[in-house]
């Protein structure tokens, strides 16, 4: 029975997976509670294997002969494993105690003892096989000791959930779903010789970092349970690696539409809008068949395909699949794949020879051929009925035989799996031998129990019957003697039992308990024999499985590459996860070539093997070709990112305030123009000319500040020729400012005086105080600025993501100038306003109190509205910003 624990815990989980998962989620938990047996190694060392692998997916066959390949690999392991000599693994692996000791062998001959099924691709085949398929006789009678495979997802994490009800391990050899041997997951039973995508996603970051693509990245990742975790495990690694702006996009089935998290379309414009140049997407296994047409027809339709992109696919994709049969190079999914980098693990014999010397398992692989019987093992296990989809077979006659391994290459994945039942057998032996260790360390402490029981019932019997009748007594079995802890018929008499009844050495017959044999030989010769792994003696965790402990402290260089098992990325250490960095990966190449009659189709090479790949980004890389991308260069796009939007003034915005500025300019000169021509005029010398001037020259002043707000760096000013305008535009605006209300309140106060004192001659001097004051104050101001804190051109990034800017004027101590200027400028429109009033029942012929006074009323107006609007603007619109301050200055 499940504890309440794990009960709820199956709840749990059963709430985050889509309803067909759920039944499928149900039938399983309904199907293990049913079943109360576990499966283990048998008395006679027979380990029987299942083993899952994808013939079909659909009806339809995923790779050509890649499940038959792997099979192949699989009995080779078992068949070198039983044999305790293989040329692929570390040749001292097999030496000293396995060879006296381990009685482990996988059943490879006997009906039943080693099982092949097809996952179809999905998990229910798998439950059907496990359910239904597993014999009623034979070996398989109480099940199977451990089960490799999958190699897809789906699969293997339902007969992980088979595994973990049974308490036997598994081992995939191709899984990358990162919930795979996590505990809160359920798969405590489950380990992997491939590695997670978390892993596969360090290698392509590597090697964007290898090829100078750091900064900006774009990340389309598919959804599981643990969706979250794993987008920001991608972002940590990608930061990590100097990534400091990641946009990471979340897409699940059925990825169709246009909803967030959801659907590729929307993904791929959260991306185009950030407009980063570097894409990653990681999609586990066989969703490659759904999502890739859709990224290629989201690539089309947001124009993130083509010379501009580098584009890095993480995962097993078929690669097989899409380029032979994408069709049309006009296609979208040719344009897309064109140029596209992809990194997954690949097995040792898939790198290219540099020395001459062939991979230690392609030499295993190749002497099959010489070995008939192999061939006729491959076809009876063969769970493929001959005719059927996916049907393959190895020829019997020998020299054929031979033919078909010399010809036929191993598929991706071969290697893994071979590593994987070999990891099966060598737990297997750890377990084998810990459980003997257990069991004569358990028989130790039985004999010594009893040995104390029977001395303490014999000192109590002494002392009650005497020497003589204890003697007799220990052959009794019904005597106080033989009653405690199973000590039948008797026990041995100790040298103070002895000392102290000597008829006892005549009498007792030295008989332990039936449970309990005692082999100090042998038990000497277990404790100084050598284990097969240098972290078994130190091993410092437990799964609660003897089997799965002895397998991930296993340790031997394979087809695979170093097996290892525990990895620590930062704080968190997974035993069941293989360390990334005993992994080689291989980058893959899709470029565009010339094919039959000359037409161009697509292809794919390994380019590069990155090999000790880790979080620190200490990798080795070797090259074998060149990489071509997109452009058909062997260089990447220079453009990290798009450009960003740099809120540069438009042309027609720039237009409109310069005309402006020269109508105002146009019109002062007109005025100062036509003052002159009727300077003489009486009106116009009761206007008081010089103070007229002074007005258009302010007036003309402060539109010349329209002309240096109006440039920045796409109008091919440089930062030091923005900066000079920047200090100009204040001198210029509050010069012309101070000088306009400078001049209207010395002309108003002139006229006052002249009627208020009945004066008949009131020269400009005697009213130019306040004028000359409030000028030469803010020359002042202004001068200490320019030399202090010079008002400067800088261009600041707004939006971290985006990467948009807006170029502005700023000082460090903008509000220390700004606030006297400002001061000054207010006491400069409140004289005026008070003069204007006080002047107001002036005949207008002399004064124009009435005109100044609403005129100045309606300009504090503006500039009440006007400023709280432009500090909204700031920064928002550039051309809306330069508007409004033209309109104000205007």
């Amino acid at each position: 029975m499940l504890s309440p624990a794990r009960v709820r815990h199956y709840k749990r989980r059963l709430y985050y997976q889509s309803k067909p998962q759920k039944i499928l989620s149900l039938f399983l938990k309904i199907a293990l509670l049913s079943q109360s047996q576990t499966y283990s190694i048998g008395d006679d060392g027979f380990c029987p294997l299942v083993a899952f692998l994808p013939f079909t997916y659909n009806g339809e066959e995923i790779r050509t002969g890649m499940a038959f390949s792997h099979m192949i690999a699989a009995l080779m392991a078992a068949e070198d494993f039983n044999a305790r000599h293989s040329t692929v693994i570390s040749p001292t692996i097999f030496s000293k105690a396995y060879d006296r000791e381990c009685t482990v062998t996988f059943p490879i001959n006997e009906p039943d003892g080693f099982i092949v099924a097809n996952t179809e691709g999905t998990g229910n085949n798998v439950a059907a096989s496990l359910l239904t398929g597993l014999p009623e006789n034979g070996l398989m009678r109480n099940g199977p000791c451990a089960i490799v495979g999958g190699y897809f997802n789906l699969p293997t994490l339902t007969a992980s959930q088979f595994a973990t009800g049974w308490d036997i391990p598994l081992i995939s050899h191709g899984s990358d779903d990162i919930r795979l041997g996590r505990e809160h997951f359920g798969h405590t039973r489950a380990t992997r010789t491939s590695v997670d995508l978390s892993s596969i996603s360090s290698a392509v970051i590597a090697h964007l970092k290898h090829i100078d693509r750091t900064e900006f990245l774009g990340i389309i990742y598919s959804s599981v349970e643990d969706g979250t975790s794993y987008a920001e495990t991608l972002k940590t690694i990608a930061k990590t690696a100097g990534f400091n702006h990641v946009q990471s996009v979340k897409v699940q089935y059925p990825y169709t539409g246009f909803k967030p998290d959801r659907s590729v379309r929307h993904a791929m414009s959260v991306i185009k809008k950030k407009d980063y140049r570097t894409i990653v997407v990681a999609i586990t296994h066989y969703e490659w068949v759904k999502v890739i047409p859709l990224l290629a027809d989201a690539a089309e339709e947001f124009g993130t395909n083509g010379e501009d992109y580098v584009w890095m696919l993480a995962g097993s994709v078929d690669l097989d699949q899409w380029i032979m049969a994408s069709g049309p190079l006009n296609t979208n999914v040719t344009k897309f794949l064109k140029g596209v980098g992809i990194i997954r693990p690949i097995d040792r014999f898939s790198i290219p020879t540099v020395d001459g010397k062939e991979d230690p398992f392609l030499q295993s692989w190749r002497r099959r051929g010489d070995n008939s019987s192999f061939g006729e093992l491959v076809n009876r296990i063969n769970p493929i009925i001959e005719g059927s989809i996916g049907y393959y077979n190895i020829p019997t006659n020998s020299s054929l035989s031979r033919k078909y391994f010399e010809t036929v290459l191993p598929e991706p994945g071969a290697g893994f799996i071979y590593d994987a039942v070999m990891a099966i057998g060598l737990g297997a032996c750890s377990a084998q031998k810990r459980g003997q260790q257990q069991l004569k360390q358990r028989k130790r402490k039985i004999k010594s129990d009893c040995e104390d029981s029977c001395s303490r019932a014999f000192y109590y019997c002494e002392q009650k019957v005497g020497c003589t009748q204890c003697a007799e007594g220990l052959q009794d079995q019904n005597s106080l003697l033989t009653t405690e802890r199973g000590c039948i018929p008797g026990c041995i008499p100790t040298e103070s039992m002895i000392a102290t009844c000597p008829t006892l050495s005549d009498n007792a017959i030295p008989i332990v308990s039936s449970n309990v044999e005692e082999d100090s030989g042998n038990a000497d010769k277990e404790e100084n024999s050598t284990k097969y792994s240098s972290n078994d003696s130190d091993q410092d965790f437990d799964t609660g499985n003897m089997h799965l402990n002895g397998i991930l402290s296993t340790t031997f260089f394979g087809a695979s590459g170093k097996v290892i098992f525990g990895e620590k990325t930062g704080f968190v250490f997974n035993i069941r996860n293989r360390p990334r960095d005993s992994i080689t990966y291989g980058l893959y190449n899709v470029y565009e070539h010339l094919g039959g009659e000359e037409a161009a189709e697509l292809s794919f090479h390994l380019t590069d093997i990155v090999q000790n790949v880790s979080i620190d980004y200490n990798e080795i890389w070797t090259s074998f070709e060149s990489f071509i991308y997109y452009d058909g260069t062997t260089s990447p796009p220079v453009l990290l990112r798009g450009p960003p939007e740099q809120n540069y003034l438009s042309s027609s915005v720039r237009a409109g305030g310069l005309s402006l500025m020269a109508f105002s300019i146009f019109l002062s000169a007109a005025s100062m123009v036509f003052v002159f021509l009727y300077r003489n005029s009486n009106t116009i010398k009761a206007s008081q000319p010089i103070f007229l001037y002074c007005l258009a020259f302010g007036s003309a002043l402060m539109s010349c500040g329209i002309f240096t707000l109006s440039f920045d760096e796409s109008h091919g000013w440089n930062e030091l020729a923005l900066s000079h305008a920047c200090m100009s535009t204040p001198w210029l605006l509050v010069l012309g400012f101070i000088i306009i209300y400078s001049g209207l309140f010395s002309k108003l106060w002139r006229i006052n005086k002249i009627l208020q004192y009945s004066q008949k001659k009131v020269e400009v001097k005697h009213v130019a105080g306040p004028f000359a004051a409030l000028t030469l104050s803010v020359v002042v101001v202004l001068t200490c600025w320019t030399i202090l804190d010079h008002y400067s051109w800088v261009r600041k990034e707004t939006n971290i993501e985006t990467g948009e800017t807006y170029g502005r004027c700023a000082s460090k101590n903008t509000l220390a100038y700004t606030t006297p200027i400002g001061l000054l400028m207010s006491i400069s429109v409140i004289m005026t306003f008070f003069m204007s009033w006080k002047t107001k029942d002036i005949v207008s012929k002399f004064s124009e109190s009435s005109w100044i006074f609403y005129t100045i009323f309606l300009q504090v107006q503006i500039y009440i509205f006007g400023i709280p609007i432009l500090i909204v603007l700031d920064k928002a619109s550039a051309n809306a910003t330069y508007l409004l301050r033209v309109m104000l200055i205007w």
